[in-house]
């Protein structure tokens, strides 16, 4: 496991994920570099079904959301990982109304081309169900 300061990172070889848990709000800078440790750990135990819980993040910052759509993983799908990429947010009941409003089909559809998929969900059963992991 890795600690970082606002949140811990686990890769989980028996359900054949990784799983991100944020202990409180985070800086953007904070957030990026969550991210670049996710994607490193996932490069070296080849494992691309994510679990993310946010619940502890309601705030949805507009550039950190175009940061992680428009830059995170467009690298992703440009490194042409050879396998589905499968991220499942947990969010709280507030921050899924948010999610509704804010309209990702957009960017949903541009990853579903590319064997990248993203989904939230407010409960973890389903968002590990979703993962594939039972």
């Amino acid at each position: 496991m890795i600690t970082l300061p606002d949140a811990t990172l686990q890769h989980r070889p028996e359900l054949d994920a990784i799983v991100v848990r944020w202990s409180n709000e985070s800086s953007e800078a904070s957030m990026v570099q969550v991210y670049a440790e996710l994607l490193d750990k996932a490069k070296l135990k080849n494992c691309y079904k994510w679990l993310l819980d946010v619940r502890r993040r309601d705030k949805v910052e507009e550039s950190f959301t175009n940061w992680f759509y428009k830059i995170f993983l467009e690298e992703i799908c440009a490194q042409e990982v050879h396998t589905t990429l499968k991220i499942s947010f947990l969010v709280s009941p507030t921050r899924a109304l948010v999610i509704k409003e804010l309209n990702w089909q957009p960017y949903l559809k541009h990853y579903d081309s590319h064997s990248c998929y993203v989904s939230a969900f407010v409960n973890e059963a389903d968002a590990y169900q979703w993962l594939g992991i039972r």
